[in-house]
């Protein structure tokens, strides 16, 4: 009898860490985000509120390539608020791409803020709406207002060239270096 105890109490033990095991298994997040300590290289943030989107890009001096998207934020068509994040690396000779194309169109001579037509010139612009800001070194920053359109309306304003063309490099950049790493709720 004796023997029989210590066996069942040897598997009771054992089924008691498997249980433990799996439990720290489901509670402890897999997918996390590691986030370097340094600034950012670029920042693109894209804030369209009336749709229920914002956004960020950030990419590191060591290639280091960070995005998070909201979507479903109060104001939304369906409202249901989601961060999704996308992770990646850039290799030398595209971070050397990106500096390149930053010097071609002449970044750092860019106009501060740009306004689209939807944007009355008299009016108050309230950043939080509606706007992509692209920030370099965390000092020339460029900021465009008003070239969004809800889905809903058949107006479209696009960036000014120079604002275009980088912002489709990031674009390209999201979406061919980086693989979603994390979702949350």
């Amino acid at each position: 009898m004796s023997g029989k105890f210590w066996l069942y109490s040897g598997l009771l033990v054992i089924v008691l860490a498997l249980v433990g095991v799996g439990i720290w298994f489901v509670l402890k997040p897999v997918d996390k985000v590691e986030i370097p300590e340094t600034d950012p290289w670029v920042v693109m943030d894209i804030s369209y509120l009336e749709e229920g989107t914002q956004s960020q890009l950030s990419i590191y001096d060591d290639g280091t390539v960070i995005y998070w998207e909201d979507t479903g934020l109060p104001g939304a068509l369906s409202p249901n608020p989601t961060r999704t994040w996308r992770t990646g690396t850039l290799d030398s000779g595209k971070m050397v791409d990106l500096s390149e194309l930053l010097n071609t169109i002449g970044y750092n001579d860019l106009e501060e803020y740009y306004l689209s037509p939807a944007v009355s010139a008299n009016g108050t612009v309230i950043i939080e709406d509606n706007y992509i800001k692209i920030a370099v070194d965390n000092e020339n920053t460029v900021t465009a207002h008003g070239y969004f359109t809800p889905m809903t309306s058949s107006q479209f304003y696009p960036l000014p060239d120079p604002l275009a063309e980088l912002r489709e490099k990031l674009d390209d950049i999201i979406e061919n270096n980086t693989k979603e790493a994390l979702v949350e709720d």
